[in-house]
C-alpha cells in the first residue's frame, strides 16, 4: 500500500509531562501520546502493550473501512454522493496516518523500558492466557477435593458394602438326616401302599373264583382267614 498520501501535517511536540484528554486517533482532534515515565514499574510497561495493541486494532479498523470506502468510489458516478465519499476516504488517511505514528511512538517508548520488566511482561503467564504455579497448584487441590475425594469415599463404601456381607451357609447335618428320613418314610409308604394293592387282587380273585363253586361254610371261613392274614400278617385265627 502506498502509504505517502498517509502523510499528515507535523505537529508541535508536546511538553514534558503534558497529559492528553484526547483520545488518540479521534477525528478532528490532534492525538498525543504521554511521555515515557522517568521511573519504569510493571504497571507502565503492561500500559503501553494494551496502548499498543488497541491503537493496532483500530488501526486495522480504519484500513478496512477505507477499503469499503474506496471501493464505494470506484463504483459511484461523479456527483455529491462521490465527492462526499473521497472526502470520508480523506478523513480516514488521516486517522491511519495519525494511528501509524501513533503506534510507532508507543513502541519507541516500550523499547527504552528496563529490559527485565520487558522480560517480567513477557514471560507472564496471564499475558499468555495461562496459569501461574501456585494457581495451578489450587486448582488442583480444589478438584481433588470437589471430584477425586467423593469418587474415592463412594468406592470405599461400596467396597466395605461388600466385605460386610454374610457369605452363604454351608448345609448343616441336622438337615440332610432330616431329608434322609424323609426319603425313608417315603419309600416305606411307597412299599405299604404295593402291599395293600397286592392284598386287594387277591380278594378280588378269591371272589371270583368261589362265585363259580358251592358254598362250604368251613372252606369259607378258612379262606376268609386266608384272606385277612394276606392282608394283615398279624392276624390270627
Amino acid at each position: 500500500m502506498d502509504m505517502s498520501r498517509y502523510q499528515a501535517t507535523p505537529q508541535t511536540p508536546v511538553a514534558p509531562g503534558a497529559r492528553s484528554t484526547a483520545t488518540p486517533g479521534a477525528l478532528g482532534t490532534a492525538s498525543t501520546i504521554p511521555p515515557a515515565p522517568t521511573t519504569w514499574t510493571m504497571q507502565d510497561v503492561v500500559g503501553l502493550r494494551v496502548r499498543r495493541e488497541e491503537l493496532s486494532s483500530q488501526l486495522n479498523s480504519a484500513i478496512g473501512r477505507r477499503k469499503d470506502v474506496a471501493k464505494q468510489i470506484s463504483l459511484t458516478p461523479p456527483g455529491p454522493a462521490r465527492t462526499g465519499l473521497e472526502q470520508r476516504l480523506l478523513v480516514l488517511d488521516e486517522r491511519i496516518a495519525r494511528l501509524e505514528r501513533d503506534i510507532d511512538i508507543t513502541g519507541q517508548q516500550l523499547a527504552s523500558a528496563p529490559g527485565q520488566l520487558i522480560a517480567g511482561t513477557s514471560s507472564d503467564p496471564i499475558q499468555r492466557g495461562g496459569l501461574t504455579p501456585g494457581q495451578t497448584t489450587g486448582v488442583s487441590i480444589v478438584f481433588t477435593i470437589a471430584v477425586l475425594m467423593p469418587l474415592s469415599l463412594a468406592f470405599a463404601r461400596g467396597l466395605l458394602r461388600r466385605m460386610g456381607r454374610p457369605a452363604a451357609l454351608p448345609e448343616s447335618r441336622e438337615m440332610n438326616a432330616r431329608l434322609e428320613n424323609l426319603e425313608r418314610g417315603m419309600e416305606a409308604v411307597a412299599i405299604e401302599i404295593e402291599r395293600m394293592s397286592e392284598g386287594q387282587r387277591f380278594v378280588t380273585k378269591l371272589l371270583s373264583e368261589g362265585a363259580a363253586r358251592p358254598v362250604d361254610v368251613n372252606a369259607r371261613a378258612a379262606e376268609a382267614l386266608r384272606i385277612a392274614q394276606a392282608v394283615d400278617p398279624r392276624a390270627k385265627s
